[in-house]
């Protein structure tokens, strides 16, 4: 299984203002599932919160949910988001959890991005029990050990590479692509 970058919506906009009173409710009931244990039913009463106000409070309910039931993937990309988020005390609380959990999942896998020139490359990451295919760019979390890279744009050459998911370092591929060649002219 592999994870991929988790996208709620948009980043939340610079919160000045405390959450909604409706969505605020919603989250309570999130909260309440959250201590039964029942984590999908909470990330989905936090995500409803957030649909409501898009307040970055919410995403660390869902970052935390994601946390309980194991998702440490998830909850990472979510707390990544939330760190460099414009809610200063959003931020800072995600910045602390972010620390917590790479301390515990760092351990078995590491950050790997892929990208291109020019971006928007088809690629195909493969290792181990792990295949992702995506666009570039894109970044995510892998069990440790080196990954094949093959990468296809319309009109270039195939790229193929490797990068390598490791403990406290994140891989990387950034590949130039070059332009096929024209056919010749009969």
């Amino acid at each position: 299984m592999a994870f991929g970058t988790v996208s709620l919506a948009e980043p939340p906009p610079a919160l000045a203002k405390k959450p909604s009173k409706a969505a605020k409710k919603i989250a309570k009931k999130a909260k309440k599932l959250l201590k039964k244990k029942k984590f999908d039913e909470a990330i989905e009463k936090y995500e409803e919160a957030y649909s409501e106000d898009p307040h970055a409070s919410f995403q660390l309910g869902i970052a935390t949910a994601h946390q309980k039931k194991g998702d440490l993937p998830k909850a990472l990309d979510i707390l990544t988001q939330v760190a460099s988020g414009d809610d200063k005390k959003s931020a800072k609380k995600a910045a602390k959890a972010k620390k917590k959990v790479l301390k515990k999942f760092g351990k078995t896998h590491g950050e790997v991005a892929v990208d291109s020139t020019p971006s928007g490359a088809d690629f195909v990451l493969t290792g181990g029990d792990e295949e992702v295919k995506g666009k570039t760019p894109w970044s995510g979390w892998l069990p440790h050990g080196k990954y094949k890279v093959e990468m296809t744009l319309e009109g270039h050459e195939k790229k193929l590479g490797f990068v390598r998911s490791a403990k406290k370092e994140a891989g990387e591929l950034k590949a130039e692509l070059e332009k096929s060649p024209e056919p010749e002219p009969e």
